[in-house]
């Protein structure tokens, strides 16, 4: 979920619930699942920060770059627990 703070009148606290209400939302559609694909826990936390990105499609291949870094991760693992 992204907003600009600049047009954005609601508090942290405020956007933070907003994104926990999607969240469900999608979880019970079958759109996510609400678990950590690396690790698979579920004691999820939110990151809330400023962005250096002004597009969606500017961030885009930063954003595949962690994908893959994190489905290494999981990989590695998943290999350790055998």
């Amino acid at each position: 979920m992204s907003y600009d703070d600049a047009k954005t009148k609601a508090t942290p606290a405020a956007q933070e619930e907003r994104l926990r209400r999607l969240m469900f939302r999608a979880e019970k559609a079958g759109t996510i699942r609400m678990r950590c694909a690396i690790c698979g826990s579920t004691n999820l936390s939110y990151e809330d920060r400023a962005t250096r990105f002004k597009t969606q499609e500017e961030a885009e291949p930063h954003l595949r770059e962690a994908e893959a870094e994190n489905l290494r991760a999981r990989e590695f693992f998943e290999a350790s627990k055998n």
